[in-house]
């Protein structure tokens, strides 16, 4: 499965996190309007996942990148040269069995490309790109994080997996506010300037003030993993 990168305007429906981010740090609101509107995926399917399923089944919240969902499928900002992604992932480890992660250009030349294991208890976990793997101004980049279940039916083990675009861009003044404010102030920072790609950098500080975790989860949509803990990160596959 392939992700189009389409070209057009993609709205974004941002009107509860600005409301929020005006009430704190009113500055910030000046910055969103002259920022580029994030790559549109064309992928309208809201959080549901793609794939084969296999034995992933999930009784409650799916496979689910920490990002808001829109019209426009996953997509946002970072200021970031090597951003870190964050997804929830339901599974246990006797039935998620391995996962892939990529990252590419417009081009499909690949940027970053990692097989990996789950931490072995459910929640966030997440995957960072190399210090040496460099994310380059004003170009919009092509992610899939997915991963393989263990099958009953089958040989062949059953899939699940989620894709997006990322976009780094270069501001400056947003930076200089940034280093200037406090996390809540940061937070706001980040939702009315849409840089959702730049949350994961803090998500365990922000996951140790309940108010701040819950504001950010309010903004994103994702109120129900408010209890959910963070797992940790992936571990590379050995070969």
């Amino acid at each position: 499965m392939k992700i189009a990168l389409a070209l057009a305007v993609a709205v974004v429906d941002i009107t509860t996190c600005l409301t929020l981010a005006r009430a704190q740090v009113s500055s910030s609101v000046q910055l969103a309007d002259a920022l580029p509107t994030p790559p549109s995926t064309g992928i309208p399917d809201g959080r549901k996942p793609a794939g084969s399923r296999g034995s992933c089944e999930e009784t409650g919240t799916p496979l689910t990148p920490l990002l808001p969902v829109t019209d426009s499928g996953y997509s946002g900002l970072t200021l970031k040269e090597h951003p870190t992604f964050w997804f929830f992932v339901p599974y246990k480890t006797n039935n998620a069995i391995s996962g892939k992660f990529f990252l590419e250009d417009g081009e499909e030349n690949i940027l970053y490309r990692t097989s990996f294991k789950l931490p072995k208890t459910p929640g966030f976990v997440s995957v960072s790109i190399p210090q040496e793997k460099t994310l380059e101004v004003n170009k919009q980049y092509h992610w899939q994080f997915k991963i393989y279940c263990l099958s009953g039916k089958s040989y062949q083990p059953g899939f699940v997996l989620h894709e997006g675009l990322v976009q780094r861009v270069a501001l400056p003044d947003l930076e200089n506010q940034l280093k200037k404010a406090t996390l809540t102030e940061r937070i706001a920072l980040y939702i009315a300037n849409k840089m959702w790609y730049d949350v994961p950098a803090e998500l365990a500080k922000i996951r140790r003030h309940p108010e701040d975790w819950a504001n950010l989860l309010r903004a994103m949509g994702l109120e129900q993993l408010e209890v959910e803990p963070i797992a940790g990160a992936v571990m590379p596959a050995q070969n």
